[in-house]
């Protein structure tokens, strides 16, 4: 069952709504009130400790989930049973949903009352289709059992939540030093500038201002370098393709073993020598072979040097695929 539905701003912790369940169905629910009180003051501390690291929140048989809308600075924060967790996961979306297209109702200082009832409409439409998260008769005798222990265990929690957001973040710290080291010791510029997103990631998680700019600006550097190598690996993919059909305009098929393939030579080991550290090793010699083979061209047999030349000629014009394997 779900018993309690609360939104808060996500930074200062504030309750903006709140939907109780038993309550709306007429519970007496007067001898818990300074316990619900306290376990909502409680809630709007996780809320600022950091409750936007956490996906769910253990309080014995039953869970706290929690659903950050990072667009609007919210956190709905569902009370309900451990075994509804599937159900819950099914109605997010459209929570969010709901919430998001209603989210001018807690920013504006002037409450728009119809459009306030139309969203909580909203909310009881989206809950109540789901039979198994208002079976009240059974939700009454678990939440009876369920408020004081959790009000006794909220110091519990509170240190619970801080060692689980300290695990993460040397997690985290421990993943961002692996990944520094890879990027050191890198010499391909594309997996380089993968690794440096990566770093730049994980430092903002930390809000680690100082490596965050630190790596944005390696990234930086280094995109500049791949678009630049990739402009000049076309224009000598290019110029390799152009001076192989001139060749090809003007010889006679039968007579290939006399032309002269210097310029295409030259063209195609800027091209090859260029995937030096963008393209995977692998695509790398595969071509620098390719070259060579254009050395001694015209002694080797007609059928070969026809195959060579379909083989650059089919060569991939698009300079991303060159670089796919890395990535």
């Amino acid at each position: 069952m779900l018993y309690y539905l609360f939104i808060y701003h996500s930074d200062s912790g504030i309750l903006l709504y709140e939907k109780d369940l038993l309550i709306e169905r007429q519970y007496q629910m007067d001898l818990f009130g300074n316990l619900f009180s306290a376990l909502k003051l409680f809630l709007s501390e996780l809320a600022i400790e950091g409750l936007k690291d956490l996906k769910t929140i253990g309080l014995g048989n039953f869970t706290a989930f929690v659903i950050v809308i990072y667009e609007v600075n919210i956190d709905l924060v569902i009370i309900a049973d451990k075994e509804d967790s599937k159900i819950i996961k099914k109605i997010t979306s459209e929570l969010k949903r709901i919430v998001w297209g209603s989210s001018e109702l807690f920013i504006s200082t002037n409450l728009d009352s119809k459009r306030f009832k139309s969203f909580d409409r909203e909310i009881n439409k989206l809950i109540m289709s789901q039979k198994k998260l208002v079976d009240i008769d059974k939700g009454q005798k678990k939440w009876e059992g369920y408020l004081k222990p959790v009000y006794e265990q909220r110091g519990e929690l509170s240190k619970r939540l801080r060692k689980q957001k300290e695990l993460e973040k040397n997690e985290l710290l421990l993943k961002r030093e692996k990944l520094e080291i890879k990027f050191l010791n890198e010499k391909n510029v594309v997996k380089k500038y993968s690794l440096s997103k990566k770093i730049v990631e994980i430092s903002e998680e930390l809000d680690d201002l100082v490596n965050t700019e630190k790596y944005k600006e390696l990234a930086r550097i280094l995109y500049f370098q791949i678009e630049e190598r990739k402009v000049k690996l076309y224009h000598y993919l290019h110029k390799t393709k152009k001076s192989l059909g001139e060749i090809l305009d003007k010889t006679d098929s039968k007579y290939l073993t006399k032309a002269n393939f210097r310029e295409v030579y030259t063209n195609l080991y800027a091209f090859s020598s260029g995937l030096k550290n963008f393209a995977a090793t692998v695509v790398y010699n595969k071509h620098i072979a390719l070259t060579r083979s254009l050395i001694d061209i015209n002694r080797l047999p007609l059928k070969e040097i026809n195959r060579i030349i379909d083989l650059i000629l089919n060569m991939e014009d698009n300079i991303e695929k060159y670089y796919a394997a890395t990535k």
